[in-house]
């Protein structure tokens, strides 16, 4: 049992009467809007759109009139960046409908890209675009291996590694796939993996592969790759593209950005190479060439009728179009194959036209009949793409022929209605049909235009709209989808605009893990937020969980002080449950995060009591547990006999562990008892532990214990003289941490390989990597971490021989130590600022004993350290530094004296190993 401490025994952080502060996300878009694209991919479209080069509109080509500057220079843009294989990029701004994709098209025409083995891409951004920035990317990436909408995580996985293979060193295979995967929004493999410690770290280390990926494709073919609706993109997004602009700055690539607004200066001057291209509204004669071929079927044009068009369009092509079909909607006009007939009386003697795109769509939906309103208005609720089945569902409520000729299931009148609605919007360009659906066994349909889809949305009463989400959102439940996760935040927005809260926050706490399993972090995050916003401490059912994946969440992606305070509120959410598991959860959570945070203190009740609650409960896998964590505490710590105990405390869980036989928790305490042995002299039974952790982390495809177990080997390694094979150990575990790793073991990984750099003498590499771990412990509030960094930089600039500042450095590692209570972390401060000092006695030659004093009293209070905790490692360690110094300083008298102690060290431990 954990001695009791009257200390800290449990200071509030945070409880359920804070969890208000904590709802800080907003809410879905009530319309569902927000469709991920890999859900509905707009570009599909688009792409078929720009490719055609077929423009028609009721059979009729409509002429390209009014661009040739601005086709000219869009060309040579490209032409200049195939000819000199250097990046150009192109903007291309103008409001809706002015003739932006129209020019694309027209461009590709000339370019031709299929006959000069040009690969092209498309993406579009969102006005609800992620947080992570990255959802315009994963298009690019899905589209690059042909990822569809159906395939299932593990074909997607299969597609990227396929595609990859042959370009990458087989080695960084599996790295590459996971990155390219993660920017995909392809979840791990791995069920309940945490996602990457450093989120930001892990995808700018994504963009660099995917970057690399372009490069390798446009040293095989020149490629294009064009970004519709430019002006939606996040901040990350600019920063991503802007980091990809200079990683193809010398590659035959152009990249294309459209959108309503200019160009970000950052992003337009990334490139060296920029056109920038503002579409006007097009000129009279323009407009009158477009409306006279529009209306080249219809006999004796009146010329009020061109000039009407030609007004109201106010030089916008596509509301040429829209007015045109306005007046085939009304029966102004009427197409046939050799003539279109013109006929006024059914305009009621008066042709009302639109001005703007938005009055042409107002306009379209005035004009449409009751019952293909009320079908197109069901379908509106689904977002930019619906389903035949769904919008029956929900007609079924209410059918467009009433309850007539309805016998369950044999006849089906509300069926044959709606087809036939269907194929009549269809005819009349208000839908889409898609042949690649993002539902199994679905006929998709997608709206032509936004803005009808909206006015149809805004205009169902606000009862019939919530009562419609809910529908929608009991059909998506019913298909029992054999791969949900992509849709449970749409299920969950539906249920949320339908006035169905808990219902809502279900479905979003089903999103947050399945977007944790694929290292979205920041949108798990948000999904537990919002769910969390969502319920009240009437539904504990609910609270409790989304409360216990918020704080592992925060405490994976290192925000200590949230997850303390969620762990505080979960341990009083479990009072009101009587939930004891969940209490001593909550305790060993809580123990947690005051030891990550360096409040010893304050961790040792909080396992107490943990271990209290999980023997009466009889769990022995709850006492392992604490028995884990209590070991690292007393580790921390280090009180006399400390790593005696620690590695009493190790064996006490493995042994529990092994009896319960769960292979994933023998791993962790194999890894915690081998990290012991190894201080305890016992390096070859360390290694044992190591290597027995390791192969059962990859038997389960744990990549998280996987990056542990690989740094804990690669430390026994370098201590054991094998070096080489320790920095392969430790290099192979970073590249794991940051994919899949907590902060913790980044932070250790970066420390040991510092200190490795160090002693090679690879000062501007050891550097580096004490920044960047100082920086990540700073940012999680990891004082414990932060001590061990600051003493390793003042090892640093000893060998830069800047005495000052090693002395700053351990100074402040002290000042941490003895804040905290860390005798181990003190005393290698302590045998680091022995070493400062002997190099500045060293260095300066002045003959003064009081330096050489003040040394030797620190590395001997390091040695008393050592000694009393029981870590032989540092003991050899310590006695070795000491006897260089002694030598170095011309002490044989005292060196002799260190010699037989080192000696006697080495018998000890030889006695000691098992």
């Amino acid at each position: 049992m954990i001695p009791p401490s009257d200390e800290h025994d449990f200071d509030r952080d945070g409880g359920l009467d804070t969890l208000i502060d904590l709802r800080r996300a907003t809410a879905g878009d009530s319309s569902v809007s927000g469709v991920p694209a890999i859900i509905l991919d707009p570009n599909k479209f688009r792409l078929s759109r720009l490719l055609r080069g077929d423009h028609r509109i009721y059979g009729i080509p409509t002429p390209f009139v009014g661009r040739r500057e601005e086709l000219e220079a869009a060309y040579n843009a490209v032409r200049d960046a195939l000819n000199t294989s250097r990046l150009h990029t192109i903007s291309v701004v103008g409001p809706s409908g002015v003739g932006k994709t129209r020019l694309l098209s027209e461009m590709f025409t000339l370019t031709d890209p299929v006959r000069r083995g040009i690969e092209v891409q498309a993406a579009c951004c969102s006005d609800s675009e992620s947080p992570d920035g990255i959802a315009v990317i994963s298009q690019l990436v899905r589209r690059r291996f042909g990822i569809g909408p159906l395939d299932s995580d593990t074909e997607a996985r299969e597609k990227i590694q396929e595609g990859i293979r042959p370009l990458v060193d087989q080695r960084l295979l599996r790295t590459a796939g996971r990155q390219l995967a993660y920017l995909a929004g392809v979840r791990s493999p791995a069920p309940g993996q945490p996602p990457p410690a450093r989120a930001v770290d892990f995808l700018r280390l994504a963009v660099a592969t995917l970057a690399n990926l372009l490069r390798y494709q446009s040293e095989r073919s020149p490629q294009i790759l064009v970004v519709y609706r430019a002006q939606h993109m996040t901040p990350r997004t600019l920063t991503i593209f802007e980091n990809v602009l200079d990683a193809l700055a010398d590659t035959p690539t152009v990249l294309i950005f459209v959108g309503d607004r200019p160009l970000p200066p950052s992003l337009a001057t990334a490139s060296a190479r920029h056109t920038a291209l503002t579409l006007e509204p097009l000129g009279a004669r323009d407009m009158e060439r477009l409306v006279r071929v529009m209306l080249q079927k219809v006999e004796d044009v009146p010329a009020g009728l061109v000039d009407d068009l030609i007004a109201r369009s106010a030089g916008n092509p596509r509301l040429v179009e829209d007015n045109v079909r306005l007046l085939v909607q009304r029966g102004g006009l009427v197409p046939g194959e050799d003539r279109w007939a013109l006929r006024p009386e059914a305009l009621g003697g008066r042709i009302d036209l639109a001005a703007t795109t938005e009055a042409a769509a107002r306009a379209r939906v005035a004009s449409l009949s009751p019952e293909l309103r009320q079908v197109l208005g069901i379908a509106s609720v689904f977002g930019p793409a619906f389903w035949r089945d769904g919008v029956l569902a929900l007609l079924r409520v209410r059918p467009v022929t009433g309850r007539a000729g309805l016998v369950p299931w044999v006849k089906d009148a509300t069926a044959e209605a709606l087809d036939a609605l269907l194929a009549r919007a269809v005819a009349e360009h208000l839908i889409a049909p898609q042949a690649q659906p993002a539902l199994l066994g679905q006929q998709e349909y997608a709206f032509r235009y936004r803005d009808d889809r909206l006015l149809l949305y805004d205009a169902l009463e606000p009862g019939r709209a919530a009562e419609l989400h809910r529908l929608a959102g009991q059909w998506f439940v019913g298909l029992r989808l054999p791969d949900p996760a992509p849709w449970y935040e749409v299920i969950g927005e539906h249920f949320e605009a339908g006035g169905r809260p808990e219902r809502a926050a279900e479905q979003l706490l089903h999103a947050a893990e399945a977007a944790r399993e694929g290292y979205g972090a920041e949108r798990a995050m948000t999904f537990f937020h919002r769910a969390l916003a969502l319920v009240d401490t009437d539904r504990m059912d609910l609270l409790v969980p989304i409360l216990r994946g918020l704080g592992e969440l925060s405490m994976a992606t290192g925000d200590l002080v949230q997850g303390r305070r969620i762990f505080s509120a979960l341990l009083e959410a479990s009072l009101v449950t009587s939930d004891r598991a969940t209490g001593a959860l909550a305790w060993l959570m809580l123990g947690q995060s005051h030891r990550r945070l360096g409040d010893l203190n304050r961790a040792r009740p909080c396992f107490r009591h943990a271990e209290q609650l999980y023997r009466e409960l009889g769990d022995p896998a709850g006492i392992a547990a604490v028995l884990d964590q209590t070991a690292k505490v007393v580790w921390t710590i280090g009180h006399s006999g400390a790593f005696d105990d620690a590695l009493r405390y190790f064996e006490q869980a493995l042994a529990l562990r092994r009896r319960i036989g769960v292979p994933a928790a023998i791993a962790q305490s194999l890894t915690g008892l081998a990290a012991a042995q190894l201080h305890c002299g016992q390096t070859a039974a360390a290694e044992r532990g190591f290597r027995e952790a390791l192969a059962l982390h990859r038997d389960l495809g744990d990549r998280p214990g996987e990056a542990k177990a690989l740094s804990g080997l690669g430390r026994v390694l370098h201590a054991s003289g094998r070096r080489e094979e320790g920095l392969d150990a430790w290099h192979e575990a970073l590249d794991i941490a940051e994919a899949s790793g907590d902060r913790d073991v980044l932070v250790d990984l970066l420390l040991q390989l510092g200190e490795s750099a160090l002693a090679a003498s690879e000062e501007a590499l050891a550097a580096r990597c004490l920044e960047e771990a100082l920086k990540t412990a700073s940012e999680m509030g990891d004082r414990r971490a932060a001590a061990e960094i600051h003493t390793a930089r003042g090892a640093l600039a000893i060998a830069r021989a800047d005495v000052s500042g090693a002395l700053e450095e351990v100074d402040a590692a002290i000042t941490i130590a003895q804040e905290l209570g860390m005798r181990p972390a003190l005393g290698r401060a302590l045998r680091t600022r022995a070493d400062v000092l002997g190099h500045q006695l060293f260095v300066d030659e002045s003959g003064d004993d009081v330096l050489g004093q003040k040394a030797c009293q620190c590395f001997e209070g390091a040695l008393g350290i050592f000694e009393e905790i029981g870590d032989q490692l540092e003991v050899d360690r310590t006695l070795a530094s000491y006897l260089r110094f002694l030598s170095e300083r011309g002490d044989e008298e005292a060196a002799r004296d260190v010699r037989e102690r080192a000696t006697e060290s080495a018998r000890r431990r030889h006695l000691s190993l098992p």
